[in-house]
């Protein structure tokens, strides 16, 4: 057989810090060394300080009992990533001492263990039910006497004056081993008390029946157990915190990465991705490198827990404000784990939330509002005949520039300033334009 692990070690790593101009703080290395710093004073930026910097660099190894079977390389984190969970730590004579939640609780459980074995043996060592019987009794019916696992409606026998009884007997059942089995039920409950998980927080029946007094017994367990799972949310932070100082190291190019929302939905998003802005200057979306991040870690139900919480609550305001209930009905059926509850919750934000109360999703999710078909009708009757008055008008107003040219053509003649073909082209053009006028102010 052959032993793989992996092997990490810190070694100490110097690097200089310099203080820009405008603000930034960088080290030497990210900007190209002592060549970097002088693009930067071409750039216009000047260092305005320097200093040495101490940190803590991992070198990861993978080794075999007497090999280095890969080189070393190193780790994109400060900290060495093996995250232990502790228990509770207590100090004794200059010693740590670490125990998990059922340490106290050993004691009892052996004597659970012990008492059920003992009632086990006590049992398995006290005889059965035989039938006590003479010779005499059974002479001729052994064939009954072999087969008394079987059922059967009658078991002969022969008299025998000699027995006590004259008759077959049978011995009494095994007694069961009460004290044994009490106590072994009394360790169980004492392994309860010790590790303060009674049977409300296992989920089990118990002797509170109200809601309240069942959360609160639950309350109660959680209580008795806080120290651990505190210690495992920091655990989990730290976890978090080695995550953030790899990300930036790892994820240095372009990419799309999926990032999980608190309901399990999935959005993804392009990190460092280039493009430009108004002026045509190449910025990076997403940029990693300048991303300064955060960890916070929160323990407590789980997503599908809170929403039926949430949609029990908001129940119990409609039960008690039907008025109020009318504004919340989108979210309690939003909140509900069944096919289609969104599109329906869509549908009671429109009925009955106002505009003015509704949440910007809930405005990107309504629906273009549908026309009334009779207001539809009533706007289309309504433009019909305000273009039928518009074509009359124009018209009439044509018929009176006809009359008009019409009296000028007379007026013309008369007075023989214009020969007849004048007067009737005059006449024409006239008409022509209110012919166009008219069908220019139908339209």
């Amino acid at each position: 057989a052959v032993a793989v692990t992996e092997y990490f070690r810190r070694e100490a790593v110097k690097r200089t810090l310099l203080r820009l101009d405008n603000g930034d703080v960088v080290f030497l290395d990210q900007i190209g060394g002592r060549d970097g710093v002088e693009r930067l004073a071409q750039a216009g930026v000047q260092i305005m300080g320097e200093r040495q910097h101490y940190g803590q660099k991992v070198i990861w190894t993978k080794i075999s009992g007497s090999h280095v079977l890969e080189g070393d390389t190193e780790f994109p984190a400060s900290v060495i990533p093996l995250v232990p969970v502790f228990g509770r730590r207590a100090y004794h004579d200059r010693r740590v001492l670490y125990h998990g939640l059922t340490y106290h609780a050993h004691d009892a459980q052996r004597m659970k263990n012990f008492w059920m074995s003992a009632a086990t043996d006590r049992l398995g060592r006290q005889p059965a039910q035989p039938i006590m019987v003479t010779p005499t009794m059974i002479e001729g019916f052994e064939e009954f006497y072999r087969n008394l696992n079987r059922p059967s409606p009658y078991l002969p026998y022969n008299p025998d004056p000699e027995a006590p009884a004259g008759r077959p007997t049978r011995e009494p059942t095994p007694q069961m081993p009460v004290a044994e089995l009490q106590t072994a039920l009394t360790m169980e409950e004492m392994v309860k008390s010790t590790v303060g998980i009674h049977d409300a927080g296992l989920g089990a029946r118990s002797n509170e029946t109200s809601g309240r007094a069942i959360m609160a017994r639950q309350r109660e367990s959680d209580v008795g157990t806080s120290l651990y799972l505190s210690n495992r949310d920091s655990a989990v932070g730290q976890i978090g915190r080695i995550v953030m100082e790899m990300i930036p190291r790892v994820y240095d190019s372009t990419r799309v990465v999926p990032v999980r929302r608190p309901d399990s939905s999935v959005q993804r998003v392009r990190l460092n991705a280039i493009t430009q802005d108004d002026s045509g200057n190449d910025i990076v979306v997403n940029d990693l490198s300048q991303a300064r991040l955060s960890c916070v870690v929160k323990s407590g139900p789980g997503f599908t827990t809170m929403r039926e919480e949430a949609r029990e609550a908001l129940m119990g305001i409609q039960a008690t404000d039907p008025e109020a209930g009318r504004l919340i009905l989108d979210q309690i059926v939003r909140n509900s784990d069944w096919p289609g509850a969104d599109p329906i919750a869509d549908r009671f934000s429109q009925a009955y939330v106002p505009p003015h109360m509704q949440s910007a999703e809930d405005r990107e999710n309504m629906p273009e509002p549908q026309p009334d078909p009779a207001q539809q009708a009533e706007a289309m009757k309504a433009q019909a005949e305000m273009a039928k008055a518009q074509a009359d008008q124009a018209r009439a107003q044509a018929e009176m520039m006809k009359a008009e040219a019409e009296m000028a053509q007379v007026q013309a003649g008369a007075e023989g300033a214009m020969s007849p073909e004048q007067v009737q082209q005059m006449v024409a053009a006239a008409v022509a334009e209110a012919v166009a006028a008219m069908r220019g102010e139908a339209q």
